[in-house]
């Protein structure tokens, strides 16, 4: 018998494992930068509703390219639908992007719409619950920012357009809330404090004042003559011939409401044995009438008083008047004034039977305001 050698051939099964790594690719988004938002109110709507601007600045890392969008969400309580003036709109918002960041709110003014952008244009959508979400979209190829440019977001009336300009209405509770901004592919969070009461109440009282001045206390005419008139002065030797001179000033300033009045009160030229020089009414005449006994003053204005028309010494009237004994007003304002000064004239004629003797009257005057 022969015998037979086997070689046996072992056959190991082989597993071939595949093992296929997948690898996915995340876009993380980059963090906005130098975010902001100036308010410009920040009390609680707890009483009376608050309305307040809102000024919304960021850098973006990445830019926002065609037909992305920039989407900002205000957290609860925010209502940007209930504004007297009407709920927001895209006329609202202002955008502005500034390719060199300096924290102002300024760049190039970008065209915002309701809708259908061109490709140089941005819609401006508000959305959600009571206006929050407020999403600002790339109409085309004209309308993007540029990697690591500023941008920044008015909305209200700081927006163009103004006063008009509908407004967001502050949170009822005072906390801090955080405002929410995604910028194509990069984001952020701003957060704003709303406080029980922004404003405060300043008071301050004013007292209702005059002032009132008279210049020179003591004036005189020097030797009166038929030939003709004089005029009082302030220094000696006393006395001028025509033309007419100022005797002395008064100065008069008042806050009161309507202004003040001023008033004279006195006797006309006596002399020692009670003989009196005539008071007289002189009109359009700077001399009056010399050979005839006459006293009798006049005023003049720097400021816009009213002068009495009796009196008024501005060229060309030239008019005078005096009352004796009698409290007479000859200057008024009607609302509250600065310093002015009214100039007083002294004119004295005499005749030929006018008593020898030194003559003399002493005047009042006063100042009263109106409060």
């Amino acid at each position: 018998m022969k015998k037979q050698n086997f070689n046996s051939i072992k056959i190991f099964p082989t597993l071939v494992l595949v093992i296929l790594f997948s690898h996915a690719t995340k876009v993380l988004a980059d963090p906005l930068q130098n975010k902001s938002d100036a308010m410009s109110r920040l009390g609680n709507s707890s009483g009376d509703a608050v309305l307040s601007d809102h000024e919304i600045q960021f850098t973006t890392p990445t830019g926002v390219a065609s037909t992305q969008s920039i989407e900002i969400t205000l957290p609860s309580d925010f209502d940007g639908d209930s504004d007297p003036q009407g709920a927001l709109d895209y006329t609202d918002v202002d955008l502005l992007i500034d390719n060199t960041p300096d924290g102002i709110c300024d760049g190039i003014d970008q065209t915002l719409v309701g809708a259908g952008a061109g490709a140089s244009e941005w819609d401006a959508v508000f959305s959600g619950t009571e206006n929050r979400v407020l999403t600002i979209t790339s109409g085309g190829a004209s309308a993007i920012v540029g990697l690591g440019d500023e941008v920044c977001i008015l909305i209200g009336e700081n927006a163009t357009g103004g006063t008009a300009n509908s407004q967001y209405i502050n949170p009822s509770a005072s906390a801090a809330y955080t405002i929410s901004i995604v910028s194509a592919s990069d984001s952020g969070e701003i957060s704003v404090s709303i406080i029980d009461n922004d404003t405060v109440v300043i008071t301050a009282d004013i007292t209702e004042t005059i002032s009132f001045a008279i210049d020179d206390y003591t004036v005189g005419f020097g030797n009166l003559t038929l030939s003709t008139a004089r005029f009082a002065t302030g220094s000696a030797p006393y006395g001028s011939n025509p033309p007419s001179v100022a005797a002395h000033h008064m100065t008069v300033a008042t806050n009161g409401s309507t202004g003040y009045e001023i008033t004279y009160l006195g006797s006309t030229l006596t002399n020692q044995n009670n003989d009196t020089i005539a008071p007289a009414t002189i009109v359009g005449d700077e001399d009056g009438t010399p050979d005839t006994e006459q006293f009798a003053i006049g005023f003049t204005t720097d400021g816009n008083a009213s002068i009495a028309s009796a009196y008024n010494q501005v060229s060309p009237n030239f008019n005078y008047s005096f009352v004796a004994n009698v409290e007479t007003p000859f200057a008024s304002e009607a609302i509250p004034t600065t310093t002015e000064t009214i100039s007083a004239f002294y004119l004295a004629n005499i005749s030929g039977v006018t008593p020898a003797g030194t003559y003399s009257t002493a005047l009042t005057y006063v100042a009263t305001a109106n409060f």
